[in-house]
């Protein structure tokens, strides 16, 4: 109710305008940017989050006092808004004071251990909930990048049966750009590569967060064992939490395309917090062409990042980003290269009163891309959205109609 309330007060006073704020956010010690900080004011209960830059922007109410800095990891800051001023402000963070950080020995097998814990994490999602999101996805083939499009999406998950969930959505609004005309595609086979809009449909793209599928095919089964060493890490912060981390490398001896990374979880409920998994470089050499029905494919990357939320006894979907690259050759129609890089970020989170809009009124088309320039705001630089990197930035800002 406290939610609602804020909510309805936003909308009824935002004719009194706007003030943004902007910032970089660096690692006090090295002073490198710092991705994916929350930016948030407990005032109103929003916020944003830094890009792979570290840089935020955050359009706040007049009258707000502070916005609560945290990274998993670093000491959560409260900052003043009247610190602010014209221009960017650098905000260092510095790692959390760990009061204890220690190596946890244990004899269970690395699929034993990420069985339990997406069995755990699975459980707590409440799998009858609205979430609505902020989308993005840029469209990269053969190195040139074809298409960008953004949105205001939100997902209705509803049980499937015991082990998946169905979405149904909602394109609220929308952005969609040609970033390479169409006749300047290179297209390796006969397939016209600009016809091209999405290589995957979003409306399942929240599904990960309650399916864990991603982290499941690579780390559960018994024969991942052999290929990976690990390492266990218990940290109890200042505050009191206790978190545990396990670090994950390919074996140098095993000659096969592996992943490598961290998944950090809540210790007292073993519920999953944070993942960050990626192709090892080490053994990139090792990537193979496969055969799948009528089709050969190659990987040679996939990155996976994942957040969620524990506030009180609600366990939360927060965050998204996955990259994939890879190879596809079929017949002499396809033999290209493709890069998908997707973000999705959870603006709000409902769990009671879930009505499933009706089915004409639901989303059908397989992109968001397909709903094209479609929007009232300027929802990327508000509703908790992440800034474009700057790189990605420089890509849109050659539009003419940007």
């Amino acid at each position: 109710m406290k939610h609602f309330f804020w909510l309805l007060l936003l909308s009824c006073f935002s004719f009194f305008g706007q003030t943004t704020i902007q910032g970089k956010i660096i690692d006090a010690a090295t002073l490198e940017p710092l991705p994916y900080v929350n930016v948030f004011s407990l005032e109103i209960r929003q916020g944003v989050y830094t890009n792979e830059d570290g840089i935020f922007r955050f359009e706040i109410m007049p009258g707000l006092k502070e916005v609560t800095i945290s990274c998993l990891g670093y000491k959560t800051l409260v900052v003043p808004v009247g610190t602010f001023q014209n221009g960017e402000k650098v905000i260092p963070l510095e790692l959390d004071e760990y009061l204890l950080d220690e190596v946890i020995l244990t004899s269970k097998p690395l699929h034993e251990i990420m069985s339990e814990l997406i069995d755990n994490s699975k459980q707590r999602l409440a799998q009858n909930v609205k979430l609505e999101t902020y989308f993005r996805e840029f469209l990269i083939i053969n190195n040139q990048y074809s298409k960008f499009c953004d949105g205001l999406v939100d997902y209705y998950i509803k049980p499937k049966r015991k082990d998946k969930v169905k979405p149904y959505v909602i394109v609220d609004q929308s952005r969609a750009f040609e970033l390479t005309a169409a006749d300047k595609i290179e297209s390796n086979g006969k397939m016209d590569m600009s016809a091209v809009n999405s290589l995957s449909d979003f409306k399942n793209k929240a599904n990960d967060f309650f399916n864990l599928d991603i982290i499941e095919n690579y780390l559960t089964k018994a024969k991942d064992s052999e290929k990976y060493d690990f390492e266990m890490r218990s940290q109890v912060s200042s505050d009191g939490r206790t978190l545990e981390k396990i670090i994950i490398k390919p074996l140098k001896t095993v000659q096969q395309q592996l992943i490598e990374g961290e998944i950090v979880y809540d210790a007292k409920d073993r519920i999953i917090l944070d993942v960050d998994l990626k192709t090892a470089a080490s053994h990139s050499q090792y990537a193979e062409l496969r055969s799948m029905l009528l089709f050969k494919f190659k990987i040679y990357d996939l990155q996976l990042k994942m957040s969620f939320l524990k506030e009180g006894e609600k366990y939360i979907p927060n965050y998204k980003k996955e990259i994939f690259d890879f190879y596809v050759k079929f017949g002499k129609q396809i033999n290209d290269r493709f890069k998908v890089v997707n973000d999705l970020l959870v603006n709000h989170y409902y769990d009671f009163n879930i009505n499933i809009p009706e089915e004409e009124d639901l989303y059908q088309k397989k992109s968001i891309y397909e709903n094209g320039m479609n929007y009232t705001s300027e929802y990327w630089n508000t509703n908790m959205a992440m800034p474009l990197s700057s790189k990605e930035e420089k890509i849109l800002k050659t539009l003419q109609n940007l």
